[in-house]
């Protein structure tokens, strides 16, 4: 499958439906700008996937995304962020919600943050001179995938992972980052749990600032061409119904399309990797 129309879009990424937490938030402020929206649900979760896994499969979709005409990419997925510092020329301006993110913190006071196991392990939140605590909480993505915003075993699991040991609450901690797009859609049922002197903090939203401030998000977009297209490896109906659960958008069917794996997975890849870096160096660099 090629060239699904010839107009230029705005890409985003993520691995399943968290990054269209950030699609609303877009289509709320430029309803206009045409998107094509890749999700990789049918792959390993980028939490668990190592690290030169990602960095590869990352690229390839990367490369996938540009030859659909993505001419600007948004990475709404703060562990396919890690693989960003690896890729290197390519061609299109693309930014990540982990550098967001970073920046964010900086202006922050201390907080508790929230990832997923590749985005807490990866150290590109361990910040000098803050004092975060910092939580993995990879099983609450598959809920929101799955459009389970609101069963017995869900909350156990936010409770189990939000929850401070005696003495923790005096280290000032006054927000809850939610480094991992799915979360927002569980904001209310994590405020219920830890009350609300928390604020609970999406870095998606100071990303779409940037966005709308550094980028041209000007498209000529043809009439009767349907300007939003979501592509995924996982199930179709899936992504259609959990859409509408855990972020309150009705998404056209038709523009719904099964990407196979081989669509992409062949695609040969002349983009140098700096595979023999580590993740410290890298995170230093961001910070």
């Amino acid at each position: 499958m090629k060239n699904l129309n010839t107009d230029k879009k705005l890409g985003i990424l993520d691995w399943g439906i968290g990054g269209l937490g950030f699609y609303r938030l877009l289509k709320k402020s430029r309803p206009e700008v045409p998107v094509l929206y890749f999700s990789d649900a049918g792959a390993t979760p980028y939490g668990k996937m190592e690290k030169s896994s990602l960095i590869h499969r990352i690229e390839k979709i990367l490369s996938y995304m540009i030859a659909e005409r993505c001419d600007r990419i948004c990475i709404a997925c703060h562990s396919a962020s890690i693989a960003m510092p690896f890729i290197q020329n390519i061609g299109v301006p693309v930014t990540n919600v982990m550098q967001h993110t970073i920046q964010l913190l900086q202006n922050l006071p201390p907080s508790l943050i929230l990832g997923g196991r590749g985005t807490i392990l990866s150290g590109m939140y361990n910040l000098e001179g803050r004092n975060d605590l910092l939580r993995i909480a990879q099983p609450l993505s598959a809920f929101v995938e799955s459009g389970d915003l609101d069963s017995k075993e869900l909350i156990r699991q936010i409770k189990k992972i939000v929850s401070f040991p005696e003495g923790e609450k005096i280290k000032n901690i006054q927000n809850i980052v939610l480094a991992c797009t799915h979360y927002v859609a569980l904001s209310s049922q994590i405020s219920a749990i830890v009350g609300l002197e928390y604020a609970i903090i999406d870095p998606v939203e100071f990303m779409l600032t940037w966005v709308e401030k550094n980028w041209n998000l000007q498209y000529s977009v043809r009439q009767n061409v349907l300007p939003d297209i979501f592509l995924t490896t996982g199930s179709r109906d899936s992504f259609i119904e959990s859409s509408k659960v855990a972020f309150d958008l009705i998404v056209d069917p038709d523009s719904v399309i099964h990407v196979d794996e081989a669509v992409f997975a062949s695609q040969d890849s002349s983009r140098n990797q700096q595979e023999n870096s580590s993740f410290d160096n890298i995170a230093n660099t961001l910070r």
